[in-house]
């Protein structure tokens, strides 16, 4: 096989969660075939915290690039900033990406709609708004918030047509077979399962260990999707403790999870490390 340029784009490696080491895991299975990878993103790379928390250098791509540097987009946590970073990472920078004459352009984050590119990894279409209550459960029952959503359908539909309606379509590259259903629903589209990496042989053997205690431990990136039901199930499962482990989104959520442990008198039996690293 002959060697290919092969542009990947994500927004920020800083997260250092799931998504981020796929990226990564991406990159450097294709390196290993010998292709050139460029990576493009909306922030600077600290690779000295990418390395440590993932165990992943920057040998793994040739090139980073940075289109707009937008950490202080990137660091708003409200639904309407997706369509600034959508409209200036798909769109303009995409189009800017395709004028250095790259064979294959990789995206390995979704914001919106997977347009303009040739391969879209999508975990879960969480753009879709009949979705959002797995994403926002505390707020999603709020009649205030329900008002604030519904702009967002109006947003949405004429993306949505505009996807259906182009004539070259991503190959899209899913991580479950029910995101692959949720995709077919509400995209149109078939998806091929592509499981994300883990690394199962280093922690395989702990597997064999008998001594085992009434521990359940969740190692996730701590952010706003279902660190929660979590919560929900230790005030149910009293016989066990909990521990969840990962890197940190912000700690306003980390405060917020704080007070309901507190509130569902869970001190004892939930512990959260959120700067918890590898080997610790």
């Amino acid at each position: 096989m002959s060697s290919i340029r092969i542009a990947l784009l994500h927004d920020s490696l800083n997260v250092c969660g799931g998504a981020e080491r796929l990226a990564l895991m991406f990159a450097k299975a294709l390196k290993a075939l010998g292709h050139s990878v460029d990576l493009f993103l909306l922030e600077h790379t600290l690779w000295e915290k990418v390395e440590m928390v993932l165990s992943i250098n920057r040998n793994v791509i040739d090139y980073e690039y940075v289109l707009f540097p937008l950490k202080s987009l990137l660091s708003l946590k409200i639904l309407y900033n997706k369509f600034p970073l959508w409209f200036l990472r798909d769109v303009i920078g995409i189009q800017m990406i395709r004028s250095g004459n790259y064979d294959l352009i990789i995206t390995t984050k979704q914001i919106l709609m997977p347009v303009f590119t040739d391969i879209f990894y999508i975990y879960f279409p969480n753009f879709i708004t009949e979705y959002y209550y797995l994403y926002y459960p505390d707020k999603f029952n709020s009649a205030l918030y329900k008002i604030y959503v519904q702009p967002l359908k109006l947003l949405l539909q004429p993306l949505l047509s505009l996807f259906r309606s182009l004539e070259h379509k991503p190959l899209i590259l899913t991580n479950s077979r029910f995101s692959a259903s949720v995709i077919k629903t509400y995209l149109g589209m078939h998806s091929f399962v592509l499981y994300p990496p883990v690394e199962i042989e280093k922690y395989l053997p702990l597997s064999q260990n008998i001594k085992r205690r009434n521990l359940v431990v969740t190692l996730s990136r701590i952010e706003p999707l279902n660190i929660e039901v979590i919560l929900d199930i230790a005030k149910e499962i009293k016989t066990a403790k909990f521990i969840i482990a990962g890197t940190m989104s912000s700690i306003e959520y980390y405060s917020t999870l704080r007070r309901k442990i507190k509130a569902f008198g869970l001190e004892e039996r939930v512990k959260i490390l959120p700067k918890c690293e590898r080997g610790s």
